[in-house]
């Protein structure tokens, strides 16, 4: 809260937006408790960061079920615009 009111000082802020900025300060401070209570209590087994993430393709996706490339799907399925016509 000092932090805030030398902040203010220097900048001389008004009292509306010194309060807003009190307000914004608190509901985000709020927002990130949140979160870390929902985390915490959702008791999931480690909690994960961009760093400590394993990035090998086993966990990306199974061995045996991976996506099919688009080189091997079939069109067979698929209308042209010249069999779009209805029959005759």
């Amino acid at each position: 809260m000092d932090d805030e009111v030398k902040h203010a000082e220097k900048q001389q802020l008004s009292y509306s937006a010194f309060l807003a900025r009190l307000l914004r300060a608190q509901y985000h401070h709020r927002q990130q408790t949140a979160l870390a209570w929902r985390i915490k209590t959702a008791g999931l087994p480690e909690q994960w960061t961009l760093e400590s993430f394993p990035s090998s393709a086993s966990l990306v996706s199974p061995p045996n079920r991976s996506a099919p490339s688009l080189s091997s799907t079939s069109s067979a399925g698929r209308r042209t615009s010249s069999s779009s016509a209805p029959p005759s």
